[in-house]
């Protein structure tokens, strides 16, 4: 019996640990998009006052 209150354990961790990761990654993923656009307005802002010249 206490080998089965183990293993509902570690797996009640593992579903923790996979919650948290995959939190994690929408955060990055998050993270990287807003970086992007970011890059993509700054680039659009040089090419403006690249054809303004």
């Amino acid at each position: 019996m206490a080998y089965a209150a183990a293993v509902i354990d570690v797996r009640e961790i593992a579903e923790k640990k996979m919650a948290t990761f995959k939190a994690a990654m929408k955060l990055r993923e998050a993270r990287l998009a807003k970086e992007a656009e970011e890059a993509k307005k700054a680039v659009a802002e040089q090419n403006e006052a690249g054809d303004a010249k």
